[in-house]
């Protein structure tokens, strides 16, 4: 009887545990899932999501025959974000908090990690990036950074949908603005004009819906 062939999703999920089960059991992960982020989400959904759309645009590069480092990739996506666990003991502000935490996080990474590599710790501490230096080191360094925005950009459109306030609006901009300065490609003018003109939920809105899990549970849950 033959071996039944996995689906992309199950072959991601796999990969993940493969690479990243040390550190999805670790206790400083398990704190994630208490450690509010992006205020509809968690620390540990928005690092799942992170990692789901990096291993898949891992794979789709290498559909394209480039040679990338996977194991690189996941360890670096499941760490890139363990500095936020205590943020508002550890940092003063939110700019604080951007520019401290990559830091802060490839020191944890490195702890739970022992072999962790030279090139997927440079990838935690440039994940902000263009919100801050350093630019990525490499090629996986770059498909980490732009998951983490596009996981980031989930998690905001859901506060979008459900209504935001005057104060999202300017923290939104905040994040957008440096964007379409170094990389214009991303983010045309429009969405910049639409979000500006957002006004706070009024009665009777109809709530948004927050973006799918993309089998987060099946990892962790089998990690």
């Amino acid at each position: 009887m033959g071996t039944r062939e996995l689906s992309e999703e199950d072959a991601i999920c796999n990969d993940i545990i493969r690479y990243g089960k040390g550190i999805l059991t670790s206790d400083i992960f398990r704190k994630t899932a208490s450690q509010p982020h992006h205020v509809q989400s968690t620390v540990m959904e928005h690092t799942m999501n992170v990692c789901i759309i990096a291993v898949k645009l891992y794979r789709e590069r290498m559909r394209r025959g480039e040679q990338l480092n996977e194991k690189d990739l996941v360890q670096a996506a499941l760490c890139h974000d363990l500095g936020m666990v205590g943020r508002d003991e550890k940092y003063k502000n939110v700019i604080d908090t951007w520019l401290g935490h990559p830091k802060e996080s490839a020191r944890i990474a490195k702890e739970i990690v022992p072999d962790l590599s030279p090139n997927a710790e440079k990838m935690i501490r440039s994940h902000m990036w263009p919100l801050s230096n350093p630019a990525p080191p490499s090629e996986e360094g770059r498909i980490l950074c732009l998951a983490d925005k596009y996981a980031s950009m989930a998690d905001w459109q859901y506060r979008i949908m459900k209504g935001l306030t005057q104060e999202d609006v300017a923290e939104y901009l905040g994040i957008l603005l440096p964007l379409r300065h170094n990389l214009p490609w991303i983010i045309p003018p429009g969405p910049l004009i639409w979000f500006s003109q957002l006004r706070p939920r009024q009665k009777g809105d109809k709530p948004g819906r927050k973006p799918p899990p993309a089998r987060r549970e099946t990892i962790l849950s089998q990690a």
